[in-house]
């Protein structure tokens, strides 16, 4: 990643711009069934969660709630 410095001549003040990677998440939620039943009080899912970017690291830690 590259940071930046600006500042102006003779000043003698000058900032950095710090730069983060950017993070495009992803996300696919299907049932695990082929239909659901109308009085079904449940059924399994299979969620999946990726990402991608650039300058990313290889393993990002999240916490991912599921609600009903």
């Amino acid at each position: 990643m590259t940071d930046i410095a600006v500042g102006a001549y003779k000043s003698g003040h000058a900032i950095v711009l710090k730069t983060s990677p950017v993070i495009r998440y992803e996300a696919n939620i299907t049932p695990d069934v082929s239909s659901i039943g109308y009085n079904a009080t449940s059924f399994n899912i299979k969620a999946c969660l990726t990402y991608r970017g650039k300058n990313v690291p290889p393993y990002v830690g999240k916490f991912i709630l599921l609600l009903k």
